[in-house]
């Protein structure tokens, strides 16, 4: 599956659906299968919008970048002639997980606000949303630890 949003070419891998249903029936669906339904488009906008994090802070020096969602999670690619510095490069890799962060926080907010709302859900929403900040092997290894 290949589409354009926000200026940016987006590629969803058949082995990205694979991992995200299998790792979803594991954390969560063998307990309730209905919560896999929005587990598979928790883990989808949660990777893309890290992606996109990435995406955003190539696109200030002028770079049209690309993503694609694998079954290992995602990659933001560019292809410049215009050569980066060191700094912009850390600011490039650090915008994905401050993209979580801020998802994160959105996330906390709207909890504190309506806490009663999405029962279940916060929690492993939440989850998903900063696993890759301080796991570096991301979402992902987490389902692959805990298959038998």
């Amino acid at each position: 599956m290949s589409f354009r949003l926000f200026g940016v070419d987006v590629e969803i891998q058949v082995g990205f659906w694979i991992n995200a249903v299998l790792i979803g029936y594991l954390s969560v669906g063998s307990e309730d299968p209905r919560l896999l339904l929005l587990f598979v488009p928790i883990i989808l906008i949660s990777i893309l919008l890290h992606e996109y994090g990435h995406a955003f802070a190539v696109m200030r020096h002028g770079i049209e970048p690309s993503i694609a969602l694998h079954s290992m999670g995602g990659r933001t690619t560019w292809q410049s002639t215009k050569r980066l510095t060191r700094p912009q490069h850390i600011v490039i890799s650090l915008a994905g997980p401050l993209m979580n962060l801020l998802i994160a926080g959105l996330a906390l907010g709207y909890m504190e606000v309506f806490p009663m709302s999405f029962h279940r859900l916060p929690r492993f929403a939440i989850a998903a949303v900063l696993r890759p900040v301080h796991e570096p092997e991301g979402f992902v290894g987490r389902g692959v630890r805990r298959a038998p």
